[in-house]
């Protein structure tokens, strides 16, 4: 096989594996809300260009719930590249309590590349003292 049809077989196989949806959620709900659920790529019969996970324990391109895991992840804690919530760790972070991230905004303690917080530690830090870099 030439190099050409080798990138090119392998270029579509990566396509069709970033193109794969995947939908589940748990049968056992609190309060309507279910305790977990997963939602990753499009879904077109949806409507849905990304996977939205909406649950006590979610994870998805989107995800939104007390424990979230995803791309962009909302809840009490949050993982994610861009991660919001009580409690945050991702690329972003943007928190109440605690963030940790290259790019850390919290209330009150973030760490991170930039950390901006009364209490912060990183690289750049924006805290209760000022500006200040690496000690």
């Amino acid at each position: 096989m030439s190099n050409q049809k080798f990138a090119s077989s392998h270029s579509r196989h990566r396509l069709r594996g970033q193109m794969r949806s995947v939908r589940e959620t748990s049968r056992v709900t609190v309060f309507g809300i279910p305790v977990w659920q997963v939602a990753r790529g499009p879904d077109g019969a949806r409507g849905e260009s990304h996977g939205r996970a909406r649950a006590l324990f979610a994870v998805g391109d989107v995800a939104d719930g007390i424990f979230a895991v995803g791309g962009v992840a909302r809840g009490v804690f949050a993982l994610g590249g861009v991660a919001i919530g009580a409690f945050a760790l991702g690329g972003v972070s943007i928190s109440l309590l605690a963030g940790l991230g290259g790019v850390a905004i919290s209330g009150m303690r973030a760490m991170g590349g930039v950390a901006i917080a009364p209490r912060a530690r990183g690289g750049a830090e924006i805290n209760g003292s000022g500006i200040s870099g690496p000690r």
